[in-house]
């Protein structure tokens, strides 16, 4: 596989989650406000996506990370960027490998949107910098409360509660403690469907097999400042 394609693998981990207030008490001015940054993001998004369909034809990563060079240029350099255009940067600095950067700014999302998957990028990235092993692990513990705080929020017979639930196993897991290994075997034989349960297998192997983990550290590049 591609090296930059393999990077890619960790845009997974940074979908946006649209939760939208729809309350009836907005006001005209958050609505300009959100029109407002809609237009900051629409563009920078769709350059973004073709950057990302070309690689897929020309294969060319050093032209691919100099059009997202260009690209991140275009950010806006303020504190009021809404919290798409936030993520779509924090995307673009993992692909190009400046960490320290990503988790200056992935910490600065955390402060208004307590995401679990940006939690265990930040994770991620703690690895590949190489930082103490208990920072790394209590990375991956808070992560794993992000992820039970969600699925406690969600109607248990919903998949994406499964998910949620694996995703704390799976943070604590990768904190070092071993006895939930046991708890995402428990998920696996729990599956009522073949393609369910399939694919919580290789999500199982991917979590318990390290050399996964060693294959994802390595395609993170890491440009230190």
């Amino acid at each position: 596989m591609n090296k930059l394609l393999s990077i890619l693998f960790l845009s997974l981990v940074l979908i946006a989650c649209n939760n939208q207030n729809n309350g009836i008490g907005i006001t005209q001015s958050k609505n300009t406000q959100k029109e407002s940054h809609s237009e900051v993001l629409k563009p920078l998004v769709t350059e973004f996506n073709a950057i990302m369909l070309k690689l897929q034809t020309e294969d060319d990563i050093a032209a691919t990370q100099k059009k997202l060079e260009v690209l991140l240029s275009k950010f806006p350099d303020d504190n009021n960027a809404s919290i798409q255009v936030q993520k779509l940067e924090l995307k673009i600095l993992l692909q190009l490998g400046y960490l320290d950067d990503a988790y200056i700014l992935s910490t600065k999302i955390l402060e208004v949107d307590n995401s679990a998957s940006i939690k265990e990028t930040q994770c991620l990235i703690l690895r590949k910098t190489q930082k103490p092993l208990s920072q790394i692990q209590n990375c991956y513990e808070n992560a794993a409360k992000l992820y039970q705080a969600q699925y406690e929020m969600l109607n248990k017979d919903e998949p994406n509660a499964q998910y949620a639930l694996w995703g704390s196993y799976a943070a604590m897991y990768q904190a070092g403690h071993s006895e939930y290994q046991q708890r995402l075997k428990a998920l696996v034989d729990v599956q009522q469907t073949e393609d369910s349960k399939l694919t919580y297998q290789n999500m199982y192997e991917n979590v318990v097999d390290p050399d996964v983990m060693k294959g994802i550290l390595e395609a993170m590049p890491y440009k230190p400042r």
